[in-house]
This record gives structure tokens, C-alpha cells and sequence, in this order.
């Protein structure tokens, strides 16, 4: 069991004057300036690309391109594409599949799902599934070589593979268990408690720091050779950053779903039960997107769990 918050360090949250009300305003302005960077950032980073009339983007409602009809980009998020008619630009579903019983022109990615050229399809692009198999039946074909990950798996995706589901479980934990071994015990309750006592500060703050990492990779495009280094530096602070949070997450999971189970294992207990949510259809993606809000959040609150963060009645009436 977490021990109780009384018993936990609590981070300096006070001015120099030892004001409570000062505290409280000096948070409330960290929000602030996070919330408005993260709205300022993206919106000056953002260009308004000119639209064709004939693009399609859906989200979580299947794209069909019916026969003798004519698409240019299409784009289907939590949902899968039917393809009967004509394609002439690129396709990408992100969490479910794409199905090919016409031509398409440009490159296909489904990010999550499986990729399928069916009888009177063809694919003159290149062809990317990630998380999933590239198939064909009777005359469907792919003009190039296409590349199936069927290992790699994204949360709440439709069919996701049995080898996706191992390896994300076997992943998930390896990862979870290298940060509790770098944090030790003490770092992760402090982090678990710090979601459980500031629950609205903890998601703000994540929502903010996403919101800013995207915009920074949004203005990446103008680094040039170096917008990939650039982007994968980013992600890899995200990982890092979110990995941390996670095991606050995991413990307080654990902690009250496994009360009787020591830290680090109520922690893979925790994490085990959130991995098993991320592949469940759909319902996984909001899983992770939360998740992953509440965990970067918690590492940035809890100075990766350097000390526990006590709830607002804490502060108003300290214990002594």
C-alpha cells in the first residue's frame, strides 16, 4: 500500500515570505504561461495549407471511395478505408485498415491496421502497415515492394496482431520496470501521490507540455537536414518524460486495484492492467491519449518524483 501522504516529503510549493496564497499564485501562474504557450506555439507554427475540394478525413467513421468516384488525399483516423473507385494521392489510416478494389496513385500508410489490395486493386505507390500485414487476393496488386511490421502495434487499433500484443505487453513493462529501477521505491509513490492530491494540475500540465512539444515539432520543417535528429530528440524526451509518470500511474493503479503488493510490483500490476485497456479497439486509444497526458504531467508536477506534491487541503492546513 502507498504510505500515507503525511509521511511524504512535500515539495517547496511556499514563496520566500512563506506565503500560502503566494504558493498557490505562483502555480496558478506556471499554468498560465504553459496554457498560453501551448496555444501560442502551435498557432504560429501552423500554415493554412490550401484544401482540395476532393481530400477526405474522417475520424472514427470508415472512408469508402465508391466506383466511379475520384479521391485525392484521404486520411481516416479509428477507422478503417474502402477503396472502389479512383485515389490519385496518398492514403493513411491511423488505427484501422485499408482495403484496395481500385487504383491508387500515390503511397498508402496504415498506422495500426493492415493493408489489402483485393481483386481489381492496385496499389502504384509504395505501401507502409505498421502493425499489421500487406495482402492480396486474386489480380489485386502492389506495383512496389511493400513493408509490413506486424510487431509493432498502436494502441486501439482495430484486429491488432497477436505478436503485436506480446510485444507491446513485454515493452510496456520492461520499460516501466528500468524506470523504477533508476527512480527506486520512494520516487514513484511520491509521483503516484502527487497524481492522486493534484489530480487537475497534473492533467493541465501534461495537456500543456504535449500541446508544446507539438508545436515545436510542427516549426521543425524549418531546420532542414536537421528536422529528423530534431524530431527524434523530442520524442525521445517524451519517452523519457512519460516513462517516469507512467510508473505513478502504474502504482496508483496497482495500489488500489492490489493493496497488499509492494511498490514496484503494484507498479507492473498497474501497468500490466493499462496495457491490456491499449489494446482493446478504440477504447485503447483514449487509454493511451490520457494516459500519456496524466504521466507527463506527473513527472514535470513531481520533479520526477523528487517529492510528493500535497493536495490543496494540505496546503491550507499543514500538519505539524
Amino acid at each position: 500500500m502507498l504510505p500515507h501522504p503525511r509521511y511524504l516529503v512535500a515539495m517547496p510549493m511556499f514563496s520566500s515570505g512563506g506565503s500560502k496564497k503566494g504558493a498557490r499564485l505562483h502555480w496558478n501562474r506556471i499554468l498560465a504561461i504553459s496554457l498560453s504557450l501551448a496555444c501560442a506555439i502551435p498557432a504560429a507554427a501552423s500554415a493554412s495549407a490550401p484544401k482540395n475540394p476532393q481530400d477526405r478525413t474522417q475520424f472514427f467513421q470508415d472512408v469508402v471511395v465508391e466506383a466511379n468516384d475520384t479521391a485525392n488525399v484521404v486520411q481516416c483516423f479509428g477507422c478503417n478505408v474502402y477503396v472502389r473507385g479512383h485515389v490519385t494521392g496518398d492514403i493513411i489510416a491511423g488505427g484501422g485498415s485499408i482495403y484496395i478494389s481500385g487504383p491508387v496513385d500515390g503511397d498508402v500508410a496504415a498506422i495500426g491496421g493492415h493493408i489489402r489490395a483485393n481483386s481489381g486493386g492496385e496499389l502504384r505507390g509504395k505501401a507502409v502497415a505498421i502493425g499489421g500485414y500487406v495482402t492480396s487476393s486474386g489480380d489485386g496488386k502492389f506495383d512496389r515492394n511493400p513493408l509490413a511490421f506486424p510487431y509493432a502495434i498502436v494502441p486501439g487499433q482495430y484486429r491488432p496482431t497477436p505478436r503485436g500484443m506480446i510485444i507491446l505487453t513485454v515493452v510496456n513493462l520492461f520499460c516501466i520496470a528500468l524506470a523504477c529501477a533508476i527512480l527506486r521505491a520512494k520516487r514513484v509513490d511520491n509521483t503516484a501521490w502527487t497524481i492522486w492530491n493534484r489530480k487537475n494540475m497534473v492533467l493541465l500540465m501534461g495537456i500543456a507540455a504535449l500541446f508544446i512539444a507539438w508545436g515545436f515539432e510542427s516549426m521543425g520543417e524549418h531546420l532542414g537536414p536537421a528536422e529528423d535528429a530534431a524530431d527524434m530528440f523530442l520524442g525521445f524526451v517524451i519517452i523519457v518524460v512519460g516513462t517516469a509518470g507512467a510508473t505513478g500511474l502504474g502504482r496508483l493503479i496497482g495500489g488500489v486495484a492490489f493493496p497488499g503488493l509492494p511498490s514496484i510490483r503494484a507498479t507492473l500490476a498497474g501497468i500490466f492492467a493499462l496495457t491490456m485497456l491499449e489494446i482493446v479497439p478504440i477504447l485503447g486509444f483514449f487509454v493511451f491519449t490520457i494516459g500519456l497526458m496524466i504521466a507527463v504531467g506527473a513527472a514535470i508536477v513531481s520533479g520526477f518524483g523528487s517529492s510528493a506534491v500535497p493536495s490543496a487541503e494540505e496546503v491550507a492546513h499543514p500538519k505539524t
